[in-house]
């Protein structure tokens, strides 16, 4: 009888070793997936508030008036508007390798006007 109470308290010793052990293996991973949780919580709140702040963008969106899109302007007749009118050319001349060419803004002016458009014919080395 003596010799099955030891067996038996060995075994129940046994089982409170392993018992703790487990239990001391699982705290590590309590506190990480604590951790993740916490971290997923705030990424949840930082998702929900940008979500808040385009909903605002989009009802604001949504309230603002469009600008009316209005049909060409007619031209009045008389005007010829074919493409192949050229501009009558005042004179043209050259700039450091650059040509260019005195067009009048206006028709039916005899003189040049102080006021011309510079036309090139290369295209502009600046932005």
């Amino acid at each position: 009888m003596k010799r099955l109470w030891m067996s038996f308290l060995a075994l129940a010793i046994i089982a409170c070793a392993i018992t703790r052990l487990t239990a001391d293996e699982k705290q590590p991973n309590e506190a990480k997936s604590n951790k993740r949780i916490e971290e997923l919580a705030s990424q949840v709140k930082s998702l929900e508030s940008k979500l808040n702040t385009l909903e605002q963008k989009l009802s604001w969106l949504e309230q603002r008036p469009t600008a009316p899109i209005l049909p060409p302007a007619q031209i009045p007749p008389g005007v010829n508007v074919s493409s192949s009118a050229s501009p009558k050319i005042w004179g043209q001349g050259e700039c450091n390798g650059w040509n260019y060419y005195i067009i009048p803004l206006k028709t039916g002016n005899k003189a040049p006007s102080p006021t011309v458009q510079i036309i090139s014919s290369q295209p502009s080395a600046m932005p």
